[in-house]
């Protein structure tokens, strides 16, 4: 899936996966050696992410039930970020696309619809 940051026009990621079952979560990015710019991966539901095992820093963008940003952040590897309890998901992005700018609290996050053939 696309996600697009509409407050600032801005297409965050346009190879989001979504883990949005246990098993999923539980493995998250563990096993691969870094996001591609323009991957992303969405964890829901989630309150706080880690990167206890992951070999890279990844932008953490906390996002409500309405997609709205909560918090963003940059964690470098075996770093514990904040659990929120009105977060509904966590968008992992590789480092430096949620931040400098890019997403900020308050700002409204949404799924572009997919062009097919």
């Amino acid at each position: 899936m696309v996600i697009e940051n509409s407050s600032r026009g801005i297409v965050l990621a346009a190879q989001v996966e979504i883990a949005g079952n246990f098993y999923l979560r539980l493995r998250g990015l563990l096993g691969i050696s870094g996001l591609r710019p323009g991957a992303g991966l969405y964890l829901t539901p989630c309150r706080g992410v880690h990167t206890f095992g992951l070999r890279f820093p990844i932008d953490a963008v906390y996002v409500n039930a309405r997609g709205v940003v909560l918090q963003v952040l940059t964690l470098t590897p075996w770093r514990c970020g904040p659990f929120l309890l009105p977060c509904q998901g966590v968008l992992e992005l590789p480092p430096g696309t949620g931040t400098a700018g890019k997403c900020i609290p308050g700002d409204q996050l949404r799924q572009v619809p997919e062009k097919g053939w």
